[in-house]
């Protein structure tokens, strides 16, 4: 299967519109779901883009450090299973 870039942008429009939009009750089961997967979507997105200025950052570094934080907060790790400062394994 082929990787599909999707633009934060169009994702952002596709959202708004979808919000805005009156639909029939029919079709309110099909717009929750695009709703769901869109929003989604834009959590995996800026989870991606912690992770990238993480890794991007030079090592032992403020920003380094504060970029892992705001990654592994989108993530989802507890601070308890967290170390203090990044380790090299």
């Amino acid at each position: 299967m082929a990787n599909v870039k999707i633009n934060a942008g169009i994702v952002a429009k596709t959202y708004v519109l979808l919000c805005d939009c009156s639909v029939s009750p029919e079709l309110e089961a099909v717009r929750e779901e695009i709703m769901k997967y869109i929003e989604e979507k834009g959590a995996a997105i800026e989870k991606r883009q912690a992770y990238s200025a993480y890794r991007r950052a030079a090592p032992g570094t403020a920003e380094r450090e504060a970029a892992r934080q705001k990654y592994l907060d989108l993530a989802g790790i507890s601070k308890g299973f967290r170390s203090q400062e990044e380790t090299r394994g």
